[in-house]
């Protein structure tokens, strides 16, 4: 193929190619079969047309897009291969000719991976992440265990107050008018849990069982439907119940109500066993952090934007598939957080652009250091993939052995190794 670069500025590289006149034919002969059966001419039954017939009728130009796009699917990823291009957005493509007996002279303008230039990243002073259980986590730990295992209790010689869960029936009005979504009969309610807009919860405190009584709030600015936007509401509303948590005993009965134990002290020796594993992989994963933002800071590197917007699609991909998985969709989501599609997006961006920086500082030290995995390390990964989710490793090795990324992502891992054994910890 005859391709090459015509000119580069930072990360923008405009390069040209040609789509022979053979592989444009196939492109040609793709886009008859997709299109006719869209096409009537008299005499002939739709989808039966002969392609002369379409062509001496309409023009062959009436097939061009369809094979244009098929054969840039099949001669781009070809091109920027051979210009060793490592590109990472849509082209921007310019059909500059177009002919059956010269094929397709393109000119696309492509955006590719940034240079890195590394600064410091052995040696790199770090303070230290302490890994022992305190006291006070293994309280909290606890005291979320008794929360989560409380027991509901009916309220009736007092209002209710923050804490409690409430039983509640409401209409919502803005303007006097009802609005989607803003009625129930009967929600449980926690206070305090700020599910709720505004101050809609406070104003429930200090009412008793059989109150009716408005509520008076002010949807937020960046709410997710456009028409509730700053607008005031007024919620009429009837609190029916009241419910207090009523915690459990740490004792013998607990543990073996909420594990396999027989003593509250067996039990806690485990749990404390787990936040202790816990805690060190936690350590281990903010002194990795901490590592690569400094790697980030001493690097140069004009990244461009359009990886970071990937990213944030990525990110929202797999918060939609999650949602999925609970049987929600992304729109619910954003109507139960109180965020629009924009503002969601925007949240993710820190994250995005931090994987981003991540990926190129670690890929450069990789390239840098030579660093390779071995089938050694493979093997080991694949071994380690098997007993966390209890397969045959030979199962595992399936899925893995010979893809480059699953090698890619080891080379990563030792080069983050790497950071951490060169590491000097600051002394406090």
């Amino acid at each position: 193929m005859n391709s090459q670069i015509l000119s580069k500025e930072g990360t923008e590289v405009k390069i040209s190619f040609e789509v022979s006149p053979e592989k444009f034919e196939e492109g040609m002969k793709y886009s008859y079969n997709k299109n006719k059966n869209k096409i009537s001419v008299p005499g002939f039954r739709k989808g039966k047309v002969p392609r002369k017939v379409i062509e001496a009728q309409f023009g062959p130009d009436m097939l061009y897009e369809d094979a244009v796009n098929w054969a840039l699917n099949e001669e781009y990823p070809v091109a920027v291969g051979e210009l060793n291009l490592d590109v990472v957005a849509m082209p921007q493509i310019d059909i500059k000719e177009i002919g059956k007996e010269i094929g397709v002279k393109v000119e696309a303008t492509v955006t590719v991976k940034p240079e890195v230039k590394l600064g410091k990243y052995k040696g790199l002073e770090i303070k230290d992440f302490p890994t022992e259980v305190t006291e006070e986590e293994i309280n909290a730990h606890f005291d979320k265990i008794r929360n989560d295992n409380a027991r509901l209790v009916p309220v009736e010689d007092r209002p209710a107050q923050m804490g409690d869960t409430v039983t509640i029936s409401y209409c919502g009005t803005v303007d006097g008018v009802e609005f989607e979504g803003g009625k129930s009969d009967s929600y449980d309610l926690k206070l305090g849990s700020k599910t709720f807009i505004d101050t809609f919860e406070d104003q429930i405190c200090g009412h008793s069982v059989g109150d009716k009584f408005d509520v008076n709030v002010t949807f937020p600015a960046e709410y997710h439907a456009e028409e509730l936007k700053g607008k005031p509401a007024v919620f009429a509303v009837e609190l029916k119940g009241i419910t207090m948590s009523e915690l459990p005993e740490l004792n013998d009965d607990f543990a073996q109500d909420v594990s396999e134990y027989e003593t509250f002290d067996e039990y806690k020796a485990k749990e404390v066993e787990k936040l202790s594993k816990e805690k060190a992989e936690k350590a281990q994963h903010d002194k990795e952090d901490a590592l690569i933002e400094q790697v980030i800071a001493n690097a140069e590197m004009d990244v461009p934007e359009v990886m970071y917007t990937n990213k944030v699609e990525d990110l929202i991909s797999q918060y939609e598939q999650n949602m999925k998985m609970q049987g929600i969709t992304l729109e619910m989501y954003c109507q139960f957080s109180g965020q629009t599609m924009d503002s969601l997006k925007a949240s993710l961006k820190p994250m995005a652009k931090n994987g981003v920086d991540a990926k190129l500082v670690l890929d450069q030290i990789v390239k840098d250091e030579n660093i390779v995995a071995t089938e050694e390390d493979i093997q080991a990964e694949i071994k380690k993939y098997a007993e966390q989710y209890g397969l045959e490793p030979e199962k595992i090795a399936q899925y893995y052995e010979g893809d480059p990324a699953f090698a890619a992502e080891i080379a990563l891992h030792k080069a983050i190794k790497l950071l951490c054994d060169t590491a000097v910890v600051k002394a406090e």
